[in-house]
């Protein structure tokens, strides 16, 4: 079985590379955050974001 907390920290511990253009930080909280999000927007508003949307907007956050 996997723990969850040295798997998190594993997976946050993973700098982006060029060309995210996402300098410090991990990329994968803010894929997971975006997920969450259009998910909800599906399930309550029937509206489904694709994959790269849901990617592109987790990139854009993660630089500010």
């Amino acid at each position: 079985m996997v723990e969850l907390g040295a798997s998190w920290s594993d997976l946050c511990a993973i700098k982006c590379l060029p060309p995210s253009g996402v300098a410090t930080g991990s990329l994968f909280p803010w894929i997971l955050w975006n997920l969450w999000k259009a998910r909800n927007r599906f399930v309550f508003e029937g509206f489904a974001l694709s994959p790269e949307e849901v990617l592109t907007t987790s990139i854009v956050l993660a630089r500010e």
